[in-house]
């Protein structure tokens, strides 16, 4: 029997534009370690990151690694500070979802994202 697989859905206007929108919630979760968004598109940002963080995990080589990478994020700008915050925390790869507070402008519930064993480098 068919069982349909479960695509992201943010009910946005077009398709390429939900996915360019969680390509740069992911972008910014790699470099800052969290995000703050609307409740639905915490959780599909947190199903996203997953999948694209098991994929890296995978035995790949590292020009294989650094392709998809540039592929996945937004900002070619953050390459390398995205790549070294990517393998900090490679092994063990944990996100929270909390939920803060009500938006101001609309009363949307907010959620934040977090990579749990993140720690930013302090410049020094």
């Amino acid at each position: 029997m068919y069982k349909r697989v479960k695509k992201f859905n943010l009910n946005t206007s077009d398709k390429a534009h939900g996915q360019l929108m969680l390509r740069n919630l992911f972008t910014s979760l790699l470099l800052h370690g969290k995000v703050e968004t609307t409740i639905k598109r915490a959780k599909e940002l947190k199903r996203f990151a997953l999948r694209q963080i098991s994929y890296y995990n995978r035995d790949l080589p590292v020009l294989v690694k650094k392709t998809w990478l540039k592929q996945n994020i937004t900002t070619r700008k953050f390459f390398k500070k995205a790549l070294e915050n990517l393998e900090r925390v490679k092994g063990d790869f944990r996100l929270s979802l909390k939920r803060t507070r009500f938006r101001a402008g609309d009363g949307a519930l907010m959620a934040e994202v977090r990579i749990l064993n993140f720690e930013p480098k302090k410049n020094v």
